[in-house]
């Protein structure tokens, strides 16, 4: 049985705005990080067929990557990657799908994080990420220092 995790914010900022800052290298490092695992490194080829790529330091110093390719992008409406975790290596790539909707006062950000199966050890691992990703974005959006959030 295949499960995808679903993930809904909405974010006082125009849908541009938010699509800056999950396509734009500068403004990922700023905020897709954490004091206990920081984000080190990141690109993102904002095209069809472009690559995205972050690394990661975990408190025991190991660094690993994230990474996959561009499947569809439509600024500032849409962005769907593959998304392949090194952690869990010879795992099938997964797939993000994130749909970007103007609504008065802002934008409607909606997550679809599909490809796993019963068995995958990362699901849980992502269903419980998301949300905690999402009010990362939020917090930066609206200026507050996400780094120092756990």
């Amino acid at each position: 049985m295949a499960r995808t995790i679903r993930e809904e914010i909405d974010i006082a900022a125009p849908p541009a705005r938010v699509f800056a800052c999950l396509t734009s290298p500068r403004e990922l490092l700023q905020w897709w990080t954490t004091v206990d695992c920081p984000s080190t490194h990141w690109e993102f080829d904002a095209r069809p067929g472009g690559r995205w790529l972050s690394r990661w330091r975990m408190p025991d110093g190991h660094e690993f990557e994230l990474g996959g390719e561009i499947v569809d992008i439509r600024p500032p409406e849409l962005i769907e990657l593959t998304w392949r975790d090194e952690r869990y290596p010879n795992l099938p790539v997964t797939r993000v799908r994130y749909e970007l909707i103007a609504i008065p006062g802002g934008c409607r950000l909606r997550l679809l994080h599909h490809g796993f199966d019963d068995t995958r050890p990362d699901f849980d691992d992502y269903n419980g990420g998301w949300p905690g990703v999402f009010g990362k974005l939020r917090a930066h959006v609206s200026g507050i220092d996400v780094v120092a959030q756990r």
